[in-house]
């Protein structure tokens, strides 16, 4: 006797989540609902695989922090560089006028930099 071949049994349809993500419409947003397989998306792989993850990592700049060695951005002082303030009122109901300003500019470039006026007149 011959056997007849069996039927393979359909493979059931991936199991589907449903998702909220922002999308733009004529430049507004709006919260949409999409349809997404279960198992989709970037995967990390096996956690025996990673090798940074769970791991002693050493901090380069620790020491340099520490021993207060470190240069940050704010301690760079080059050649030339100009310095900026917010000025703000010393009272609530002061304003500050181009007058009050200029001359608050001037005194602090003045304790900043002590130049004489003959050089700044020069230039």
């Amino acid at each position: 006797m011959q056997q007849q071949p069996q039927a393979q049994p359909s493979p059931s349809p991936k199991a589907k989540k449903k998702i909220r993500v922002p999308r733009v419409v004529n430049g507004v947003e709006q919260m949409v609902e999409i349809e997404v397989d279960e198992d989709s998306g970037p995967g990390w792989g096996p956690n025996d695989k990673h090798t940074l993850l769970n791991t002693r990592m050493t901090r380069v700049d620790g020491p340099l922090k520490v021993t207060g060695a470190a240069r940050y951005t704010y301690d760079q002082r080059l050649p030339g560089m100009l310095y900026g303030r917010i000025l703000r009122s010393v009272s609530i109901n002061l304003r500050n006028t181009r007058m009050h300003v200029l001359r608050r500019l001037i005194l602090t470039l003045r304790r900043r930099f002590p130049v004489s006026r003959r050089s700044l007149r020069r230039r």
